[in-house]
């Protein structure tokens, strides 16, 4: 299997993500559930980066597995898009495949969140959606296969 220069970028925002989360669980700050699930704020762009995005999840979903690029685009963290488009900004996920994402693993801390995806289709796996708030949007700063 070949690995395109961009998915070891990837792997990297994912390591300095899984930092982050480490120090803060470490710190006694461990999100959870219960906190991600509190009453939502209003924000003029969307859900709040405090509210699990629960009517955003759907638009994630298909987002990611999405075969056109400008789609896709739209659900990446700037860093990541801009080094998915500099590899030829190809598909994500094979056609045919389908995301399910379980909100009920919804984590977050200080602008950072994770949440676990069952990907169904020619290349089945779980993975670890590790996002990032960028102006009141969650967006997929990296992933981890379970």
């Amino acid at each position: 299997m070949k690995v395109a220069w961009w998915q070891v970028a990837v792997a990297c925002g994912v390591l300095a993500i899984v930092g982050v989360l480490v120090f803060f669980a470490l710190r006694g700050d461990s999100p959870s559930v219960a906190a991600a699930s509190a009453s939502p704020t209003p924000h003029a762009t969307g859900p709040s980066a405090s509210d699990a995005p629960l009517d955003r999840l759907a638009d994630l979903e298909s987002g990611l597995v999405s075969q056109d690029p400008a789609e896709i685009e739209q659900w990446l963290a700037p860093d990541v898009a801009e080094a998915w488009q500099s590899e030829g900004g190809t598909p994500l996920l094979a056609a045919g495949s389908t995301m399910s994402i379980d909100a009920a693993t919804w984590t977050e801390s200080d602008g950072f969140a994770s949440v676990d995806a069952t990907i169904s289709g020619p290349e089945p796996m779980v993975s670890t959606l590790f996002l990032v708030d960028v102006d009141g949007r969650w967006l997929l700063a990296g992933t981890e296969e379970n």
